[in-house]
Protein backbone atom coordinates (compact mmCIF):
# COMPACT_ATOMS: atom_id res chain seq x y z
CA UNK A 1 0.00 0.00 0.00
CA UNK A 2 2.59 1.96 0.39
CA UNK A 3 3.95 2.14 -3.64
CA UNK A 4 4.29 4.89 -5.51
CA UNK A 5 2.42 5.13 -8.90
CA UNK A 6 3.04 7.01 -11.66
CA UNK A 7 -0.24 8.56 -11.30
CA UNK A 8 0.91 9.88 -7.41
CA UNK A 9 4.35 11.66 -9.58
CA UNK A 10 2.17 13.39 -12.12
CA UNK A 11 -0.40 14.65 -9.46
CA UNK A 12 3.31 15.69 -7.28
CA UNK A 13 4.59 16.96 -11.19
CA UNK A 14 1.15 18.92 -11.74
CA UNK A 15 2.10 21.39 -7.80
CA UNK A 16 5.05 21.33 -8.41
CA UNK A 17 5.17 23.24 -11.66
CA UNK A 18 3.32 25.73 -11.09
CA UNK A 19 5.02 26.29 -7.87
CA UNK A 20 8.29 26.79 -10.00
CA UNK A 21 6.78 29.43 -12.41
CA UNK A 22 5.57 31.24 -9.63
CA UNK A 23 9.31 31.60 -8.22
CA UNK A 24 10.89 32.56 -11.22
CA UNK A 25 8.44 35.01 -12.45
CA UNK A 26 8.62 36.97 -9.22
CA UNK A 27 12.23 38.35 -9.89
CA UNK A 28 11.73 39.86 -12.86
CA UNK A 29 9.09 41.63 -11.59
CA UNK A 30 10.48 42.89 -8.79
CA UNK A 31 13.34 44.01 -10.79
CA UNK A 32 10.62 45.80 -13.46
CA UNK A 33 12.59 49.23 -13.58
CA UNK A 34 8.82 50.75 -14.92
CA UNK A 35 8.71 54.48 -13.21
CA UNK A 36 6.40 55.89 -11.10
CA UNK A 37 5.11 59.40 -11.91
CA UNK A 38 3.39 61.81 -9.99
CA UNK A 39 0.83 63.66 -12.44
CA UNK A 40 -0.51 67.44 -11.00
CA UNK A 41 -3.94 68.46 -12.20
CA UNK A 42 -5.63 71.95 -12.13
CA UNK A 43 -9.33 71.68 -12.38
CA UNK A 44 -10.97 74.41 -12.25
CA UNK A 45 -12.43 77.00 -9.92
CA UNK A 46 -14.69 75.82 -7.62
CA UNK A 47 -17.24 78.00 -4.86
CA UNK A 48 -14.28 80.80 -5.01
CA UNK A 49 -11.15 78.34 -4.59
CA UNK A 50 -9.00 76.69 -6.93
CA UNK A 51 -9.19 72.77 -7.59
CA UNK A 52 -6.10 70.37 -7.88
CA UNK A 53 -6.04 66.66 -8.63
CA UNK A 54 -2.94 64.39 -7.67
CA UNK A 55 -2.55 61.20 -9.24
CA UNK A 56 0.20 58.33 -8.91
CA UNK A 57 0.30 56.67 -12.01
CA UNK A 58 2.90 53.45 -12.77
CA UNK A 59 2.64 49.99 -13.09
CA UNK A 60 2.97 48.18 -9.93
CA UNK A 61 2.75 51.26 -7.56
CA UNK A 62 1.84 50.56 -3.91
CA UNK A 63 -0.47 53.95 -4.05
CA UNK A 64 -2.14 53.39 -0.61
CA UNK A 65 -1.79 55.88 1.99
CA UNK A 66 1.41 57.73 0.33
CA UNK A 67 1.66 61.15 2.46
CA UNK A 68 2.52 64.41 0.04
CA UNK A 69 2.67 67.87 0.31
CA UNK A 70 1.63 71.13 -1.29
CA UNK A 71 4.61 73.24 -2.41
CA UNK A 72 4.05 77.21 -3.52
CA UNK A 73 6.54 79.01 -5.18
CA UNK A 74 7.03 82.40 -3.55
CA UNK A 75 6.97 85.53 -5.85
CA UNK A 76 9.58 87.62 -4.83
CA UNK A 77 12.19 85.07 -2.78
CA UNK A 78 11.48 82.06 -5.41
CA UNK A 79 11.98 79.59 -2.49
CA UNK A 80 9.09 76.83 -2.23
CA UNK A 81 6.71 76.69 1.17
CA UNK A 82 4.55 74.05 2.16
CA UNK A 83 1.25 75.08 1.86
CA UNK A 84 -0.65 71.80 3.10
CA UNK A 85 -0.29 68.30 3.52
CA UNK A 86 -2.25 65.16 2.56
CA UNK A 87 -2.67 61.29 1.92
CA UNK A 88 -3.63 59.62 -1.55
CA UNK A 89 -6.45 57.24 -1.34
CA UNK A 90 -6.33 53.46 -2.37
CA UNK A 91 -6.84 54.50 -5.57
CA UNK A 92 -3.58 57.06 -6.00
CA UNK A 93 -5.84 60.09 -6.28
CA UNK A 94 -6.32 63.11 -4.00
CA UNK A 95 -7.96 66.23 -4.37
CA UNK A 96 -6.72 69.82 -2.91
CA UNK A 97 -8.06 73.70 -3.09
CA UNK A 98 -6.03 76.91 -3.60
CA UNK A 99 -7.81 79.90 -2.19
CA UNK A 100 -7.45 83.33 -4.24
CA UNK A 101 -5.64 84.47 -1.85
CA UNK A 102 -2.61 81.58 -2.35
CA UNK A 103 -2.82 82.09 -5.73
CA UNK A 104 -2.37 85.68 -5.89
CA UNK A 105 0.59 85.47 -3.54
CA UNK A 106 2.07 82.91 -5.58
CA UNK A 107 3.73 81.77 -9.03
CA UNK A 108 3.37 77.97 -8.93
CA UNK A 109 2.26 74.73 -7.18
CA UNK A 110 3.79 71.20 -6.96
CA UNK A 111 3.75 68.14 -5.17
CA UNK A 112 6.01 65.83 -3.43
CA UNK A 113 5.22 62.54 -2.29
CA UNK A 114 7.74 60.05 -0.54
CA UNK A 115 6.88 56.68 -2.10
CA UNK A 116 7.29 53.22 0.42
CA UNK A 117 10.23 52.74 -1.47
CA UNK A 118 11.54 56.00 0.44
CA UNK A 119 12.10 57.47 -3.00
CA UNK A 120 11.04 60.78 -3.36
CA UNK A 121 8.33 62.14 -6.22
CA UNK A 122 7.45 65.42 -7.75
CA UNK A 123 4.38 66.24 -9.60
CA UNK A 124 4.48 69.63 -10.99
CA UNK A 125 5.00 72.72 -10.69
CA UNK A 126 2.34 74.19 -13.01
CA UNK A 127 2.15 77.78 -13.31
CA UNK A 128 -0.80 79.22 -11.14
CA UNK A 129 -3.88 80.77 -12.80
CA UNK A 130 -4.50 84.42 -12.19
CA UNK A 131 -6.56 85.11 -9.19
Amino acid sequence: MGDITRRDLMRGGAWAVPVVAVAVAAPAAAASTTPITLNLLYIGPNNGEYVYRVLVEGAGAARADWPYEVEVLELDSATWDVHSRGTLDVNGISFFFLSPQVVSSYLAVRVVALQPSGEVIIGGPLNLPPA
